[in-house]
């Protein structure tokens, strides 16, 4: 419901069984996919204390 939300997750877009992007350089769902918090240059250990004897995904939601 905000109109300024956007949430960023860690690795690869997995939308898709196989990525067209990066055959062709064109997204079969360019309207669903999300950048990663690396893509758009966030380091995750600036902002958490990573342990990775944990198996825990992070994720990043922005909402102005």
């Amino acid at each position: 419901g905000n109109f300024y939300a956007i949430a960023f997750f860690p690795g690869n877009c997995n939308l898709c069984e196989e990525c067209e992007f990066e055959k062709s350089r064109k997204c079969k769902m360019p309207e669903k996919v999300r950048p990663s918090i690396d893509a758009i240059g966030i380091e995750l250990s600036t902002i958490v204390n990573l342990d990775f004897s944990e198996s825990v995904l992070y994720g990043l939601i922005l909402i102005d």
